[in-house]
């Protein structure tokens, strides 16, 4: 049987192929500003249960080349952004396939016409688990890993109209693919296209918005099955204050999706505050389709601490969160927003969050919570607290989520057999400690649960490890490091009568140049 690898799929995807050519629209030759920084990671795992079973366990030594590069550039109407990489993993005692896994991401923002027409686009790929309830790996193994690849095009007419008012015309479109195994290639293959027009007069202090969309998500593996979600406010703006903003809305909920048909009034109101430049909170409350929806914000920033925390309850699809959720808290980012009052400069800034990542050995993402395929409308519920800070030795990242997940359907519903019905919870605590000027001392432990509801009552999984490590600089641009991890499994399936129980332990060194 001849097997097509996720790069040679993609390649042959035309949404793909078009998404390549919009994002090399910023060319070299076209930029003003251009900036590429190559890189590549070489690792060997020894692990004595490369696929965490419960019997049978296996030993092995798994082999890991990972080329990545950075992109940046900048021209008068333009910016693409990105990191791009790839992980070809072999294993030495051939107990798996050797695979290649792609991840990361590349962004185009653009002006086509100044100060009216915009395009934005963007390609990713990430890797995310094949089977929720199904034991996770330490991301350098092809342990229950699947390819999400993609691409979003997003042209809109956005307008400054006076000092006070704005308006805006868009069409977002995103198709995802999905690769590895047979069903997480049917159930990740979407489109999902978000149709939205809005105008906004700021307050001063009295303001008003109108805000019309339409979401239409269309699932290729079942036919006559399209969510539609549609939504028309109107609301009115109240600035009493620079640091207080309030919000009274008004306007009509609809949904449409298998045997189901909803068309409610809404309301609610909502509030936003900055008491600082570098402090937000932004909540908002409305009568819904589905009942009393909810989204709260608060991020807060300083130049050693970073804050993010919200709490959620609104209606949703799997189709149109992927890409967005499943590839976890990205630490980049979060480290980004540490350094920005000491580096103004992006550039130079991202280039001291990739040094600053390789020195101290930091994670690429904290973990989140698991998205469980349905193909109808769920309701999520939930909240997240992320905390981020650095010292002159010390680096601490830490995540805390809970979620609730539920299905809006019928039980007579064809799609009720697939339930995304779950309880998740989770933490995350990753610690650094700077022992010399170039040895970097590191620990972190993680605990996950992913616990069925309704018709997946039964199944239960409970991820745990404990990892310790050391990461030596031998030059500003190379780094190498070795690292003993701890990891148990313990799983719960709707057949078993007892509760099946694995653990690993992996030795693992590595080397990181960035060229």
């Amino acid at each position: 049987m001849v097997t097509t690898t996720p790069i040679e799929a993609l390649r042959r995807r035309p949404p793909f192929r078009i998404g390549v050519l919009l994002l090399l629209l910023a060319s070299p030759v076209l930029a003003q500003n251009w900036r590429v920084e190559p890189a590549i990671r070489a690792s060997a795992v020894a692990t004595n249960n490369v696929n965490l079973t419960a019997n049978d366990a296996q030993r092995d030594v798994i082999l890991v080349a990972s080329p990545m590069v950075r992109v940046t550039g900048r021209g008068p109407r333009y910016e693409v952004t990105g990191s791009l990489a790839a992980d070809a993993i072999a294993y030495a005692g051939g107990t798996n396939d050797p695979d290649i896994l792609p991840q990361g991401s590349l962004g185009l923002r653009s002006q086509l016409v100044d100060r009216w027409l915009f395009l934005d686009a963007g390609l990713t790929a990430q890797t995310t688990a094949s089977d929720p309830f199904g034991p996770v790996g330490d991301g350098i193994t092809t342990l229950n890993r699947s390819t999400l690849a993609r691409l979003r095009v997003n042209p809109r007419l956005e307008r400054e109209l006076s000092p006070q008012s704005r308006l805006l015309v868009s069409l977002d479109q995103a198709w995802t693919k999905g690769y590895g195994s047979d069903e997480a290639r049917l159930n990740n293959n979407t489109t999902v296209q978000t149709q939205q027009g809005l105008y906004e007069l700021r307050p001063v202090p009295l303001g008003a918005r109108v805000d019309l969309r339409r979401q239409v998500t269309t699932y290729n593996s079942q036919s006559n099955n399209d969510v539609v979600f549609a939504s028309a406010r109107v609301s009115g703006l109240w600035a009493p204050v620079d640091e207080v903003r309030l919000t009274l809305t008004a306007g009509r909920d609809e949904a449409s999706f298998t045997s189901n048909d909803f068309s409610e009034t809404l309301y609610g109101a909502g509030l936003r505050w900055t008491p600082t430049d570098r402090t937000v909170l932004d909540t908002m409350v409305e009568k819904r389709f589905f009942g009393t929806g909810w989204n709260a914000s608060l991020t807060h920033r300083s130049p050693y601490v970073s804050v993010t925390g919200s709490l959620s309850r609104d209606a949703s699809t799997y189709a149109s969160r992927l890409g967005t959720l499943q590839a976890g808290v990205d630490v980049a980012t979060m480290l980004d927003s540490l350094l920005t009052t000491r580096i103004p400069d992006a550039t130079q800034r991202s280039e001291a969050v990739q040094q600053l990542m390789a020195q101290r050995g930091l994670p690429a993402t904290l973990s989140q919570s698991l998205d469980l395929f349905s193909g109808t409308v769920q309701m999520i519920q939930g909240g997240s607290l992320t905390v981020a800070a650095m010292g002159p030795r010390h680096t601490l990242t830490t995540r805390v989520y809970v979620q609730r997940v539920r299905d809006i359907v019928d039980e007579n519903d064809p799609v009720a057999l697939i339930s995304a019905d779950s309880d998740q919870r989770g933490l995350t605590v990753a610690l650094t400690r700077r022992l010399t000027p170039s040895l970097t001392g590191e620990a972190s432990l993680s605990h996950g649960t992913v616990e069925g509801r309704g018709v997946n009552e039964g199944l239960h999984t409970v991820n745990r490890s404990v990892r310790v490590g050391l990461t030596e600089s031998l030059s500003p641009r190379t780094t190498i490091n070795g690292s003993l991890r701890y990891q148990t499994v313990s799983t719960d399936t709707l057949t078993s009568t007892a509760t099946s129980r694995a653990s690993a332990v992996s030795l693992s060194a590595g080397l990181l140049h960035r060229f």
